[in-house]
């Protein structure tokens, strides 16, 4: 099958995207999975570094990777967007 690109010609490959998995700069990766594991549920399914400086979450289709950066700052340009079924939800149980 051949998809047409923005420009209107027609691509030669046909290629499904499926999930994104961001990978987010943190300054403190044990508490920061701590905060993903036993408040937002999700699983580490891997890690890696000794000491560990890379990890990988999951909860049903939502995987984050978090990457330990002691130097990072954050700011309103360091974000994902995590979708949910019911953000009402999430936000009483995160009071």
């Amino acid at each position: 099958m051949s998809h047409k690109q923005a420009n209107g010609r027609p691509n030669q490959y046909s290629v499904e995207f499926g999930r994104v998995a961001p990978c987010i700069p943190v300054t403190d990766i044990q508490r920061s999975v701590d905060l993903y594991t036993r408040v937002l549920g999700m699983k580490k399914t891997f890690e890696n570094g000794t000491p560990v400086g890379f990890v990988v979450l999951e909860k049903e289709r939502a995987e984050i990777h978090l990457t330990l950066n002691k130097d990072h700052v954050a700011s309103d340009r360091n974000l994902a967007h995590l979708i949910v079924s019911d953000a009402s939800a999430l936000y009483e149980h995160l009071q």
